[in-house]
């Protein structure tokens, strides 16, 4: 029971901690109608898969 109660007092705090976290420091990353913030200004890239319904375009985002 002491091992549950001390994972739990760890989450919690951690929940804590991560909420303080000041949102207005991430990077706001918008493109073709979507809206993600990350950390960082992420850096992108383009690839192209062959597929049996012809080429699509893969949208790579990532810090």
């Amino acid at each position: 029971m002491k091992t549950v109660k001390t994972t739990f007092a760890i989450l919690i705090i951690a929940a804590l901690t991560m909420s303080f976290v000041n949102p207005n420091e991430w990077y706001l990353f918008e493109e073709a109608g979507c809206t993600i913030q990350f950390p960082d200004k992420p850096d992108s890239q383009v690839q192209t898969l062959n597929t049996e319904i012809g080429d699509l375009q893969m949208n790579i985002n990532y810090v």
